[in-house]
């Protein structure tokens, strides 16, 4: 009865409305008299004002004394057009403001019946009508009430354009009665000069089928229909628009499959136009999707939407929104408070309903709307400050299309394993706790628990393996993912993950598909470290943490393998700047180039040797250019922002022959670099095995990987030594194998100048010697203890040569370099590396480069016996 009460208030304000409407827009105006004159004698003027004015027949010769003069003669006389063009401006204002507050009444009443504005185009009759269908929407508390349709119809009329026609009427009558209850707007035929418009409401008809013969549902609503005429003409119409006049070639008009928003000025076709982006007048300006939830006597209805423009630097506390933009093509709307709309891909049309509910903010940063990807230099700049923008949201709302039988059965997992997080208790508590969830038959090597296929395919969904994801989760404030309507923290899933990862640690066989084999696990696994280190003040290393996750993202514009880390730069002297309007080879390029400019030294070739090495030449790539796309195949001599000992060219800086800003010479001469040193030596033979088989090292088998019998054997059939004068020994092998600890940058203590000792050096050969029995080391004077501590510290410091091999120089020296070492390739000191480079000279005299590499007697400046400049000089490409 309330709600009946309430919409009966709301109607009989919408018919006052349009009889207020009605009266003042419906006068006629007499074109030969002045529009003053006309307006005072229009119906609307009071008879105790008509004893005042002048009457004059035009026919008649009786002369009539002159009264005073009144308003309307004094219009006459002055004959001002200002005063007629203020009035007609000022009716005109006055008929928007009725139509608009018709308006909003109606979507007030809209609000209250549940009406959803989703509509289906389709042809009508030859009269050129396009029938919207209204869904049908239940009410709270009485029976549902008819939809409403609105029907789309071109006129005609002679003499004047074609204006346009809006029907509302209820669907249960195709046809319209002779006598419709309806109000119409349309220019008067009969004045082309005037601009007013006119309505006309026509009574219900007085013929009343009888109730029997009415169907159900046509009982249960009134029907009535209103006709909107636009002055319009339809050649100013947008092309986005339905196309209301027949024509010969007509357009088809093609609805969007979702629509996200409530419509407003749906009434008005001028106002449903594209949205159009802004310039955003600063790179620290941002843009955000302002959400409001309008609420009608308690109801809550859709949302609101709209585009506000905010400062980085003071911005109101918003969300930031992740998730997966999937299929490319923006088919669905996002449609706006001002009645224009914005083309979003479906993915976002259907995540963002949930997303607003949970926005407790009421502003929301999502990079498909915030950002205008038509505008290449917005995109680059907004690229820029990436990082800024997630660091600066007060959380950040991750949306995964995830099944919804898989989430009945996560939901029960993630709700116990956030209830022993928020209780302080270890991962251990968990495991024993998701056990009896968790069954898995030893009998059987593929998981069958449904709850357990849940976290496996949790763990195994894209998000996990989006290239923009890593800096999003890492550098934000909190993290929530959204599963239907429930939000759940980003720590009870990193908890379940590791949990499960244990149960199957500790079962019998590893199953095959697990949650460790899953590289959204691994992922998950790198973002809590990180999130962990930046909470204790210990920012990553940029280009390793670029070395170690651009290869494995996935992202739709390769460029962003790159872009989508800038937020850990934090070196002021690498000033690194997006630019989507280069090739992807001169991305590259140009980040190789600020480090190197910036920093003074050629450090970056330590991250050169990268698989699929051929590929990325045949792209474009240089050789002294990573490839971060492809995953690195060694690991660096050196860290970037840790101490080394290491000072192969003495601390001497990067030569730049020519200063950029000087001189920008064509994008073919950037490819190339110019740089200064020495060879020292060349590689006389590289034809030992490589240490390449990570599966060796991960075995555990120290005798099997290092292979120190075997090399040792081989490099004393070498003309550099002879069994009476046996040159290699196992400690110089060894040393040369570890690459001197280089590995032992991130442990304080070293020894004076080098990493190993002499002691150090034949305690490690000792411990290899007897890896597989232990027996000469005295447990009672614990040996045992510094045995199994350099056994862990030969294993450790052996990953350095992965995927490298040993070589002999020349002159009899041992070095440790890229497994595609070959004989012939030189041996160089470069001025701003700290370690020595391996150069290959091409037949144009210009060198590619192989990477650094460890050599015997030059690591530490032994070989720098020249000047800084008479060093000479090379051009690597």
């Amino acid at each position: 009865m309330g709600d009946n009460k309430r919409h009966s208030s709301l109607r009989r304000r919408l018919s006052c409305r349009l009889s207020l409407f009605r009266r003042a827009s419906t006068r006629q105006v007499d074109d030969d008299r002045p529009k003053s004159r006309a307006l005072l004698h229009g119906p609307e003027c009071s008879p105790r004002y008509l004893d005042i004015l002048e009457v004059t027949q035009e026919k008649s010769h009786v002369v009539v004394p002159s009264p005073p003069k009144t308003i309307g003669s004094l219009a006459d006389d002055l004959d001002s057009k200002a005063l007629r063009m203020v009035m007609q401006t000022a009716e005109r204002r006055r008929d928007t403001e009725r139509r608009r507050s018709i308006i909003q009444l109606g979507f007030r009443l809209a609000h209250l019946n549940g009406q959803q504005y989703g509509r289906k185009s389709s042809a009508t009759d030859s009269d050129g009508e396009f029938l919207l269908q209204e869904e049908h929407a239940a009410t709270h508390g009485r029976s549902p009430s008819m939809p409403v349709s609105m029907v789309f119809r071109s006129t005609e009329s002679e003499g004047s354009p074609r204006p346009a026609s809006v029907i509302f009427r209820s669907p249960g009558q195709r046809a319209m009665s002779p006598r419709p209850a309806s109000m119409i707007f349309s220019r008067n035929p009969e004045s082309r000069k005037s601009s007013r418009s006119s309505m006309i409401i026509v009574g219900r008809d007085s013929h009343q089928e009888p109730a029997a013969s009415k169907p159900l549902e046509s009982r249960a609503s009134s029907r009535a229909s209103m006709i909107m005429r636009s002055p319009t003409p339809q050649s100013q119409f947008r092309p986005e628009a339905a196309t209301l006049n027949r024509s010969a070639d007509p357009q088809t008009y093609i609805e969007p499959t979702i629509e996200v928003g409530i419509r407003v000025g749906e009434f008005d076709p001028k106002l449903r136009k594209p949205y159009l982006y802004s310039p955003l007048q600063t790179d620290r300006v941002i843009r955000l999707l302002s959400l409001r939830r309008p609420s009608v006597d308690g109801y809550k209805g859709g949302f609101y939407y709209q585009i506000m423009i905010m400062s980085l630097d003071d911005p109101v506390p918003y969300e930031s929104v992740s998730y997966l933009w999937g299929n490319l093509q923006r088919a669905c709307r996002l449609n706006f408070m001002d009645g224009s709309y914005l083309p979003i891909t479906e993915s976002l049309a259907q995540a963002l309903p949930e997303i607003s509910t949970h926005c407790k903010t009421g502003y929301l940063f999502i990079d498909q709307i915030s950002i205008d990807h038509a505008n290449v230099s917005e995109r680059n700049y907004q690229a820029k400050i990436a990082g800024d923008i997630t660091r600066r949201a007060s959380r950040m709302l991750v949306s995964l299309e995830f099944p919804s039988q898989n989430v009945k059965a996560l939901l029960p997992l993630v709700d116990l394993a956030w209830q022993y997080e928020s209780s302080c208790k270890s991962v251990v508590h968990l495991q024993w706790a998701l056990a009896p969830f968790l069954d898995l038959d030893p009998q059987d090597a593929s998981i069958n628990a449904t709850n357990w296929r849940s976290v496996v395919e949790l763990l195994s969904h894209n998000w996990f393996m989006r290239t923009w994801v890593f800096q999003e989760v890492v550098l934000s404030q909190s993290v929530a993912f959204i599963f239907e309507k429930r939000l759940v923290p980003f720590d009870a899933i990193v908890h379940l993950a590791l949990a499960t990862s244990r149960l199957e640690t500790d079962s019998e066989g590893m199953p095959n598909g697990g949650v460790t084999t899953q590289p959204g696990f691994h992922q998950l696994y790198s973002m809590v470290q990180h999130r962990s280190n930046i909470l204790f003040g210990k920012p990553p290393d940029f280009w390793q943490l670029l070395s170690d996750t651009a290869p494995h993202g996935h992202c739709s514009d390769d460029r962003d393998s790159l872009y989508a880390l800038l937020g850990f730069l934090n070196d002021d002297r690498v000033n690194i700047q997006p630019n989507y309007r280069i090739a992807l080879h001169d991305v590259f390029v140009d980040a190789a180039k600020c480090f190197i400019d910036g920093q003074m030294k050629l450090d970056i070739l330590s991250f050169v040797p990268r698989a699929m090495r051929d590929s990325s030449g045949e792209e474009g790539v240089p050789s002294w250019v990573p490839d971060w796309r492809k995953p690195g195949e060694v690991m660096p001599l050196l860290s970037m922002t840790k101490s080394s000992p290491f000072k192969a060219s003495e601390g001497r800086s990067h030569y730049v022959p020519m200063h950029p800003k000087t001189f920008r010479p064509m994008r073919l001469l950037l490819n190339r670099l110019h740089v200064k040193g020495k060879v020292i030596d060349s590689v006389a033979n590289a034809k030992m095995e490589p240490f390449a088989d990570s599966g060796q090292w991960m075995s555990r088998d120290l005798h099997e990987f290092l292979r120190l019998e075997s090399i040792i054997s081989y490099l004393d059939h070498t003309p550099y030594s002879t069994p009476e004068d046996p040159q290699y020994s196992r400690e110089r092998v060894l040393k040369v194998q570890l690459a001197d600890g280089a590995l032992l940058h991130d442990t304080p203590e070293f020894s004076k100048g080098v990493y190993l000792s002499d002691q150090e050096l034949t305690e490690l050969a000792l411990a290899y010697r007897h890896f597989d029995s232990p027996d000469p080391f005295d447990s009672s004077r614990f040996q045992l203890a510094s045995f199994a501590r350099n056994i862990h510290t030969l294993r450790s410091l052996s990953r350095i040569s992965l995927g490298r091999r040993l070589f002999v120089a020349a002159d009899g020296r041992l070095g440790l370099a890229h497994h595609s070492v070959e004989a012939g390739d030189l041996i160089c000191v470069l001025h701003g590396s700290r370690t020595p480079i391996v150069l290959k000279l091409r037949s144009d005299g210009r060198y590619e480069t192989k990477g650094q590499c460890y050599f015997e007697d030059a690591m530490y400046g032994e070989t720098v016996d020249w000047e800084e400049d008479d060093g000479d000089e090379f051009v690597l490409v």
